[in-house]
């Protein structure tokens, strides 16, 4: 049996990538999904959602993929459509700006996974950090329309007006004591 009978072209995966790339440029800005491919691994196994593999030099001289995003088939089938969403996200947010261009230092580069550089996806997950277990109810569908999302104050929505700055009051001509703070006096 051929060994690649377990494993087929994700376009599901595919097509919410091409959405989210539209979607926000400004995450997966100079992004080349023709340098991705993503699979799906029919038989996997494990509790993980997929995993991205970089591939670079020597790897990417008979390829034109930088990347390949593996999806997990029976961990996939069991999440909600927000969790694939994200899911696919996380995947294309895990690639270093640049690491599609070859001429760039981060080229098949990965960032660094920690909750400060994915603080976008918990974000876009509606501040939930268990947006990838199974059964997470009430998630912020990254894809859904405007109208459509949930309300809640996220990376998404528009940041409130600041509030008007008070004038501060001159210092004591005397060089009096303010509030426990002396003011020096200019001489």
């Amino acid at each position: 049996m051929a060994k690649n009978v377990e494993w087929s072209e994700d376009n599901a995966a595919l097509g919410l990538a091409l959405r989210l790339v539209d979607k926000y440029p400004e995450f997966f800005d100079g992004l080349d999904l023709t340098r991705i491919r993503f699979v799906r691994d029919m038989a996997g196994s494990g509790h993980k959602i997929g995993e991205l593999k970089p591939c670079g030099f020597p790897y990417d001289i008979d390829s034109p993929y930088t990347y390949y995003i593996i999806i997990n088939n029976l961990v996939w089938k069991e999440l909600s459509p927000a969790q694939q969403s994200l899911a696919v996200m996380h995947f294309l947010y895990a690639i270093a700006p640049g690491g599609t261009d070859d001429a760039s230092q981060s080229y098949a580069k990965t960032r660094k996974h920690d909750v400060k550089d994915y603080d976008v996806i918990i974000k876009a997950a509606g501040d939930r950090y268990d947006w990838a277990k199974p059964g997470a109810a009430d998630l912020v569908d990254p894809l859904a329309d405007a109208e459509d999302a949930p309300k809640s104050p996220g990376l998404f929505d528009p940041l409130p007006p600041a509030p008007a700055m008070a004038a501060s009051p001159p210092p004591p001509a005397n060089g009096a004591a303010v509030g426990g703070f002396g003011w020096a006096a200019e001489n």
